[in-house]
């Protein structure tokens, strides 16, 4: 007798991704490294946080959340694919089926709380600054 997984717990829809990098190479102007990425599927799936942190990383504050991710099973699921749930992107550093009987697969991964861009230029202008008239003082 089959024993069946419950469709409730899957109460999310998520959307895997990969990079293309065809279009990358297509696309890349002067050497400009831009990721594209193409969908892969779109399923259902269970979303659980399980561990969040936050730490300074030079002078940015980074938080980071781990996050397991339930599926069902699904072949050729790697860990160079993301993942998009609504507007919050995952990075997935394991891939996991469990007890081998490709039934379900569990997805841990990272999510980076992005940095904005005008905060990291002001404080690398202020990192330059700070760097040039230290040079000016030792001379």
């Amino acid at each position: 007798m089959a024993i069946m997984i419950k469709a409730g717990k899957y109460n999310k829809v998520i959307t895997l991704q990969k990079r293309d990098y065809d279009k990358e190479r297509k696309n890349n102007t002067y050497g400009a490294l831009r990721p594209i990425w193409k969908n892969v599927a779109t399923v259902r799936a269970s979303v659980e946080p399980l561990q969040g942190r936050e730490y300074f990383s030079g002078p940015f504050q980074i938080g980071e959340n781990i996050v397991r991710i339930r599926l069902r099973y699904l072949e050729g699921i790697t860990r160079k694919m993301r993942i998009r749930y609504g507007n919050r992107l995952f990075d997935i550093y394991s891939v996991i089926d469990s007890m081998e009987s490709h039934r379900e697969l569990q997805l841990m991964c990272k999510e980076e709380k992005p940095i904005k861009a005008e905060m990291m230029m002001l404080d690398i202008n202020l990192t330059i600054d700070e760097i040039k008239s230290a040079l000016k003082s030792r001379s």
